[in-house]
């Protein structure tokens, strides 16, 4: 419930975002709030304790892999790490 409740306030306040890109053993922990295309680019926004939203920038290659984890994650803290080669779902 905390989880649901923190989505909601998050979606009606007008927070500061920010898009980034991994580097290699990189990680942004959150709530999960969406994911969206943009051109060859998938975006996944990740609130950060309501202060800021992050625009995590994937290109395919990066994001099949998490697809379905992250297609069921919605809503709940996530971790997303990049390795080497690709992101992981923690």
């Amino acid at each position: 419930m905390p989880s649901e409740y923190r989505f909601r306030l998050v979606k009606d306040i007008d927070i500061e975002r920010k898009r980034i890109r991994l580097k290699s053993w990189g990680e942004v922990i959150g709530t999960l709030l969406g994911i969206r295309i943009y051109e060859d680019e998938i975006i996944v926004s990740i609130s950060v304790y309501e202060r800021t939203i992050y625009d995590l920038v994937l290109y395919e290659e990066e994001f099949n892999p998490i697809k379905e984890q992250i297609e069921n994650s919605i809503g709940k803290r996530i971790g997303i790490l990049r390795t080497d080669d690709n992101p992981l779902i923690i």
